[in-house]
């Protein structure tokens, strides 16, 4: 029997902004486990990340674009405290599923039958130099590679490539000032495609 080394999902990055305060009280609650002693983010430093994101997405109700910012850049904090304690946490629980889903977490599925692909969830989107993009996503394990896809504005989609990384999809060549919409879908299991992954965008620089 294989051991399996457990992953620890990274869908919450694509969750709505009222479920994300919900999400982080699992976690904040999961960490405060014994277990989970030395997380990189402790459970007050998140807990005070979550007070400042849910007070910012109250304020940017009646607010204007500097609210919205504000809840922006709260919520960017948030969830790069979350995708650290995730890192933590999945090194910690190794082949010990128990443990991983206790910390707040949900786990990567690993059942490695052949069948349809899940949609994959877009990570993150980030400007490593003026006119590249570097996308990552969250896609099943099996996954055999990834097909990326783009567009500005209203265009019609264009090819991104065919990508063996997940978590490293580069997009190049891109007019710096556009807003580029990005989606990506697995490759593989028994139907060859997954669901495109939901859209997101970024400005190129």
């Amino acid at each position: 029997m294989s051991i399996i080394n457990h992953r620890v999902s990274l869908a919450f990055v694509q969750l709505a902004d009222s479920e994300l305060g919900d999400f982080t009280n699992g976690v904040i609650t999961g960490l405060g486990l014994p277990a989970f002693t030395g997380a990189p983010v402790g459970e007050p430093e998140l807990t005070t990340l979550r007070t400042t994101f849910v007070t910012r997405l109250a304020a940017m109700v009646n607010g204007g674009k500097l609210a919205t910012a504000e809840k922006n850049v709260a919520r960017a904090a948030l969830i790069a405290a979350l995708r650290q304690d995730a890192s933590f946490v999945q090194t910690l629980s190794g082949t010990n599923l128990p443990l991983l889903l206790s910390s707040g977490y949900a786990a990567v599925s690993t059942n490695r039958t052949s069948g349809p692909l899940r949609k994959p969830v877009i990570t993150n989107v980030d400007n490593i130099q003026s006119t590249k993009l570097m996308i990552g996503a969250d896609a099943d394990d099996n996954t055999k590679s990834q097909e990326l896809r783009f567009r500005t504005g209203n265009n019609p989609y264009q090819s991104g490539g065919v990508h063996t990384k997940p978590t490293r999809m580069l997009l190049e060549d891109l007019i710096p000032g556009t807003v580029v919409e990005v989606q990506t879908r697995s490759v593989g299991g028994s139907t060859g495609y997954s669901d495109w992954s939901d859209p997101v965008s970024r400005m190129a620089t």
